[in-house]
């Protein structure tokens, strides 16, 4: 064999193997797609092309320029030397995406099974944040209509709270109040609460604000007329320690159990799930526990922004001249009244 034909033949198998690969590269990209209707014109292609070639060369090789094979063994033995390399690189080039193939399948198997547990769990977690909000009670209470009663008795602590801030002149901000308030709601006076409530207003730096709070609300005669006034069933400023304590760190932990997930998950719509289950007293009372210490991870995370936790507080909700409420704290059309 001269050198101009093996310089042909190389040049003809090269192209032929170059075509096969960009070929069999495209086919690949396309059955990754997820549509329903695909184009196989190219695999028709290739079979033809394929086809043509093992019934052509061997006459191309007799009736052409290249006189010197006469015996289709020497044709036979020239084409397996040139086209083996070929072959054996264009079937590594298929084991490679198949082993790209078999690996994209492995992980979308493992990240089905994930979603799988992720959904299981999260559920589970729901049903346990709507047994949690049914057993909870006050009185003869019970369920999501204690929250309506909470957030009674925090108003009333709430101006209470403002008259003492003014008449003794301790000079508590807007939000201070509301932070104080909801402190005094959630650990009250008693034997143990009132222990827990000193260490938490030692945060505000007010010499004596906690005997003087004591003094002015573990008063029996007060606490009557609060019953009285706001027709509680229960004695109020005791602390709600045991009911809130439980709720918000279980709704904490279902929101970040999602956000923290790894996996390509639309998040959002798994923490709007546990949103839906939440009341307006409910979310209301969520954005005050963020205000404090107890509850400032909501903001911290970005949990209260990203997920729209407080979403469904309709305007006018808090008093916009008494109580602490920035509208500007949030993102545009962030609360559903903007969205109209």
């Amino acid at each position: 064999m001269s050198n101009n034909e093996l310089l042909i033949i190389s040049i003809l198998f090269f192209g032929l193997g170059l075509y096969l690969f960009l070929q069999t590269r495209n086919i690949s990209k396309q059955f990754k797609k997820s549509e329903d209707k695909k184009d196989y014109s190219n695999i028709i292609m290739m079979i033809l092309l394929i086809i043509i070639g093992i019934l052509f060369i061997p006459w191309i090789f007799s009736n052409s320029i290249f006189n010197s094979y006469g015996k289709s063994n020497e044709i036979g033995d020239t084409i397996g030397g040139i086209t083996a390399p070929f072959i054996n690189g264009l079937s590594a080039v298929l084991v490679y995406l198949a082993f790209n193939a078999q690996v994209e399948a492995n992980k979308l198997v493992n990240d089905q099974f994930q979603l799988q547990q992720i959904e299981s769990r999260f559920f589970e977690l729901l049903k346990l944040h709507r047994d949690n909000v049914a057993e909870i009670g006050i009185g003869d209470s019970y369920g999501k209509k204690i929250f309506v009663t909470l957030i009674r008795e925090f108003r009333l602590i709430h101006i209470k709270l403002q008259k003492i801030n003014l008449e003794e002149r301790i000079n508590l901000n807007s939000r201070q109040l509301m932070e104080v308030s909801y402190l005094i709601l959630f650990f009250g006076f008693g034997p143990n609460s009132s222990r827990q409530l000193e260490i938490a207003l030692n945060h505000y730096n007010k010499t004596g604000l906690f005997d003087l709070l004591k003094l002015k609300f573990d008063n029996k005669d007060l606490k009557l007329v609060a019953m009285k006034e706001r027709k509680l069933q229960y004695t109020p400023f005791e602390g709600h320690q045991s009911r809130l304590g439980h709720y918000f760190r279980h709704l904490y932990q279902t929101v970040d159990f999602i956000h923290e997930k790894k996996i390509d998950i639309d998040k959002y719509s798994y923490v709007k799930a546990l949103r839906a289950q939440l009341t307006t007293h409910e979310q209301a009372l969520l954005y005050i526990n963020s205000l404090t210490q107890l509850g400032n991870r909501w903001w911290t995370k970005d949990y209260l922004i990203k997920y729209k936790m407080i979403k469904n507080i309709p305007p006018g909700f808090f008093n916009p001249e008494t109580e602490f409420f920035r509208e500007s704290d949030f993102p545009e059309k962030y609360f559903e009244h903007q969205l109209d």
